[in-house]
C-alpha cells in the first residue's frame, strides 16, 4: 500500500471512501427519491446528462439523456454504480473500490467536486475521462449540488458535454499558432528568394523551402487524419514493407522538425529489419508524435532512441528518452485534451492511442522511473488484416 493509500473499512482507496450502502440501504434510498415527484421531473428534464447519488457516490436515479447516452454505446446501467464505472472510465476497474479510489481519480475535476458536494457545497468544474473504449473519450462541465428529501442527503451530478467545444479549441490553436508560424516561414523564404532570384540564394532557400511547405502539409493531414479516426471514417491501407527504411525516414522528419533543433535520434542496436503488413501511414504518424514529444522534453544536446523487435506475433516499437515524466503527467497522459504544452493542446498522446488501438488493432504502454527514464510501447500484429505472406 502507498503511503497515500488509506484504510477505508474494509477496502483500501487513494483518494475517496470505497465503502458502498448495503443492498437494502439503496433499494430504501432508491424508495425515497422515487416518492419525491417534483424533484425527480425537475432532473428528468435536463438535457444534459444527470444523476443522483447518495452519500457512498452511488447511482440511486439517471436522466433520459444519460439513459440514451448509454443506449447509444451498447452499455446498460446498473442501479448502485458509481459515475465513472457507468460512463466507463478507464480508472473505474483498477481497484475493487471503483470509481474515486484509484491515484487516478486524484485528478478527476469530477471526484473532486463531489468530494465538496459530500461537505454540502455546490460545485462546477471540468472533467476529463479516458474510456476503455478508445474515441469515446469524454470532456465534461460538471455540477454537483447538495439536495435534501425528507431528511435523506442525496447528490445532483449534472454534466454536460463540452468534447466538442474543447476540439474546436485545439485545433483553432494549431490553425491559428503552430500552422500561421509554419505559414509566416514559409512566405518569409518565398520572399528571400524573390528578392535576390540568384543561383545560389535558391539552392540556398529552396530546400527550406521545401521542407516547410511539407511540415505544413503533413500537419494539416495529421489533424484531417484524426478527425476521421473520432468519426470512424478512417480507411486503413495495410500493405507490406520493412520497418528499417520506416525508422531511418521517423529519425530524419523528426530531427528536421523544430522539437529536433539540437537534439538526436538514434536507432537501437538490437533492432531488426522486420518484414510487416499494416498502414504504414499510420504507423509512421504514431511513431512521429512519440519520437517529437520525446525530444520536446529533453534539453539540447540529448539523444532520443528508437527500436523495434518482434515478440511473437507482434511487433513492438520503443521510443525512449531519459527525462521521467512526473507523477501527474503519467496518470493522465492519454486523456483528450490533456497536456503538458498548455491550454488548447493535449491531441498528440490521444491520437496515439486512438490510431493504435482502433486502427492499428494494437496497444500503447509505457514506463516512467529514474532507472529507465521514459520507454512508450507501441504493440502492433505483425500481419494487419489477411496475411500477405
Amino acid at each position: 500500500m502507498s503511503p497515500a493509500t488509506r484504510e477505508s473499512g474494509s477496502l483500501p482507496t487513494e483518494f475517496l471512501p470505497a465503502e458502498r450502502a448495503t443492498d437494502a440501504e439503496l433499494h430504501r434510498q432508491i424508495m425515497v427519491f422515487e416518492n419525491a415527484p417534483f424533484a425527480r421531473r425537475l432532473i428528468d428534464a435536463g438535457l444534459g446528462f444527470a444523476m443522483v447519488l447518495n452519500q457512498h457516490r452511488q447511482i440511486i436515479h439517471v436522466n433520459d439523456s444519460f439513459a440514451d447516452y448509454l443506449d447509444q454505446r451498447g452499455a446498460s446501467l446498473t442501479i448502485g454504480q458509481r459515475p465513472g464505472e457507468a460512463i466507463g472510465c478507464v480508472h473505474g476497474a483498477e481497484s475493487d473500490g471503483g470509481c474515486g479510489t484509484t491515484d487516478g481519480c486524484r485528478y478527476c475535476g469530477a471526484a473532486h467536486i463531489v468530494a465538496s458536494g459530500l461537505r454540502g457545497h455546490t460545485r462546477v468544474a471540468e472533467c476529463r475521462i479516458q474510456t476503455l473504449e478508445s474515441g469515446d473519450d469524454l470532456e465534461l462541465l460538471v455540477r454537483i449540488t447538495p439536495l435534501d428529501i425528507h431528511g435523506e442527503p442525496f447528490l445532483i451530478f449534472s454534466a454536460v458535454d463540452v468534447s466538442d467545444e474543447k476540439r474546436r479549441v485545439a485545433l483553432e490553436r494549431v490553425f491559428f499558432h503552430d500552422i500561421a508560424n509554419t505559414a509566416g516561414g514559409i512566405n518569409g523564404l518565398a520572399r528571400l528568394i524573390h528578392a535576390t532570384p540568384t543561383e545560389v540564394t535558391t539552392r540556398k532557400y529552396a530546400p527550406l523551402l521545401e521542407a516547410a511547405s511539407d511540415s505544413l502539409i503533413d500537419e494539416i493531414a495529421s489533424h484531417r487524419e484524426l478527425a476521421c479516426a473520432e468519426r470512424g471514417d478512417l480507411h486503413v491501407r495495410p500493405s507490406l514493407f520493412r520497418v528499417a527504411p520506416l525508422l531511418h525516414e521517423l529519425a530524419g522528419l523528426c530531427v528536421a522538425h523544430a522539437a529536433g533543433l539540437g537534439r538526436h535520434v538514434e536507432l537501437a542496436s538490437a533492432s531488426e529489419n522486420l518484414l510487416i503488413h499494416s498502414d504504414r501511414v499510420l504507423l509512421m504518424r504514431v511513431l512521429v508524435n512519440l519520437v517529437k514529444n520525446a525530444l520536446e522534453a529533453e534539453p539540447a544536446g540529448s539523444t532520443v532512441t528508437v527500436g523495434v523487435v518482434r515478440e511473437g506475433p507482434e511487433v513492438v516499437f520503443s521510443v525512449h528518452n531519459p527525462s521521467v515524466m512526473p507523477h501527474d503527467v503519467q496518470v493522465q497522459i492519454f486523456q483528450r485534451s490533456f497536456s503538458t504544452k498548455g491550454a488548447g493542446r493535449g491531441l498528440g498522446t490521444y491520437s496515439i492511442r486512438l490510431l493504435t488501438e482502433r486502427y492499428l488493432c494494437g496497444s500503447v504502454s509505457f514506463e516512467s522511473a529514474p532507472a529507465v527514464g521514459t520507454v512508450f510501447h507501441v504493440r502492433c500484429p505483425r500481419v494487419l488484416g489477411s496475411s500477405p505472406f
